[in-house]
């Protein structure tokens, strides 16, 4: 990802000043690693937000901080105990794909199969015109300039309107937590594995 973003910013200011390899080399160097730390404020920041609108029920899980923008599948989800950890309101960024998506998964590997009520419900709400994968009930990319945050242009965003990307992060996670918590509960307890 670095070589096809980054190195065209680089090799511009090169041309314009060659005399600025040591500063180039310094941002190349400290990129990712910057980058993965905006990040993980913002999700520390919106697990916070989150947490105080829907109470301490709510299960935040993430994968490796360092690893979210750079893997090719990463996510950030929050989960219901009552969900049986069979679902989940998904933030996944997915690189190769050039997207950063939002909304509803599932456990596939425990036998969970997509609900067409709950894509139904989704996309009445805006977020699953994107019917995804078979581990997804429904989702939607984040919306420009937010779409891919390996982009210079996206990260640039990501930092440049931090405030209106927590907003729109949080009240998406809140919005489909609310909503969808009695109905995933009820999916839930129909699916479970009988012990």
């Amino acid at each position: 990802m670095e070589r096809k973003h980054l190195l065209p910013v680089l090799e511009s200011i090169l041309e314009k000043d060659p005399s600025q390899i040591h500063s180039a080399a310094a941002i190349a160097e400290l990129f990712p690693a910057l980058r993965q730390k905006v990040v993980s404020q913002i999700f520390d920041e919106v697990e916070k937000d989150v947490r105080a609108e829907l109470g301490p029920d709510w299960d935040p899980q993430r994968d490796a901080k360092e690893h979210f923008v750079e893997t090719d599948w990463a996510k950030f989800s929050f989960t219901h105990p009552d969900w049986k950890k069979l679902y989940s309101i998904t933030l996944e960024s997915q690189p190769k794909n050039g997207a950063v998506l939002l909304g509803i998964s599932h456990t596939k590997d425990k036998g969970i199969t997509r609900n067409d009520q709950i894509a139904q419900k989704l996309k009445s709400l805006g977020w699953g015109n994107r019917g995804g994968g078979a581990w997804w009930e429904g989702h939607s990319p984040l919306p420009d300039p937010f779409t891919n945050w390996t982009t210079g242009a996206g990260i640039a965003a990501v930092i440049e309107r931090r405030a209106e990307l927590k907003k729109l992060l949080t009240d998406g996670f809140v919005e489909l937590c609310t909503y969808f918590k009695n109905p995933l509960a009820k999916l839930a307890k129909t699916a479970a594995p009988k012990r």
